[in-house]
């Protein structure tokens, strides 16, 4: 009996320690293959929406998806992609699995279901 209480005292410390380490570990959620994204055919670039309101007049653009640019093999603008415009950061380790038993409410997505962008 001695044993078992030493072994589920033990057991329930790793996941105490685990647990808390998972709050440490940061995730980030990439855009849905059908996430709106604007493609500049010239450059073989590609902007996310927020990134074309600070652009000058570019009448080059045409709207594409995540998935169709990535099948074109092109390329996130690189100070489009370094503003960090195409990932969101998303609960840690730990808050996913609270996520994931009702203890929180999950975070906004920055992409709605149509594909546009929340921002």
């Amino acid at each position: 009996m001695i044993l078992f209480v030493t072994a589920l005292k033990l057991t329930s410390l790793l996941l105490l320690f685990f647990f808390s380490i998972g709050f440490g570990v940061g995730v980030s959620k990439s855009p849905p293959k059908h996430a709106i994204v604007f493609v500049d055919s010239a450059e073989k670039t590609y902007f996310a929406p927020p990134c074309v309101k600070a652009l000058d007049e570019r009448t080059t653009l045409t709207e594409s998806t995540i998935e169709k640019v990535y099948k074109l093999k092109l390329n996130p603008d690189p100070e489009c992609r370094d503003t960090g415009a195409f990932l969101q950061d998303a609960r840690s380790l730990s808050g996913q699995l609270l996520v994931k038993i009702g203890a929180l409410e999950p975070l906004k997505s920055r992409w709605n279901k149509d594909g546009s962008w929340n921002w």
